[in-house]
């Protein structure tokens, strides 16, 4: 991942979000250029929208949005490549992800995208 934009010490997580509702939050991570790495199944019903939302958490002021991205799931295609964030409608990064179905791999025999 990189997120431009903040000077100095970035203490981040990221938000999973299935349409509005969060649905995993992984560990603060520290740096100018965090690296999460974590694999995650998540409990799919219908919904449209997976929505990655970077947050940065500072020692003096409450948690700050840093960047959210968007993917479509209503097609159900795998996605592989860099998200791109937006913070207020500017640029704010991208994120590197990796996102497939669980229940293709399982009933193809294959494994997951």
């Amino acid at each position: 991942s990189v997120i431009p934009g903040l000077g100095g010490y970035l203490d981040t997580r990221v938000v999973v979000r299935l349409d509005r509702d969060d649905v995993h939050e992984t560990g603060r991570r520290r740096g100018r250029d965090p690296e999460w790495n974590e694999q995650r199944i998540l409990p799919y019903g219908g919904q449209e929208i997976l929505e990655l939302v970077v947050v940065h958490y500072g020692t003096v002021c409450a948690p700050r949005h840093v960047g959210a991205g968007r993917i479509v799931l209503t097609d159900k295609k795998p996605f592989d490549g860099e998200l791109e964030l937006t913070c207020k409608d500017k640029p704010a990064g991208t994120l590197t992800v990796k996102l497939g179905w669980q229940w293709v791999s399982r009933t193809l025999g294959l494994p997951l995208c």
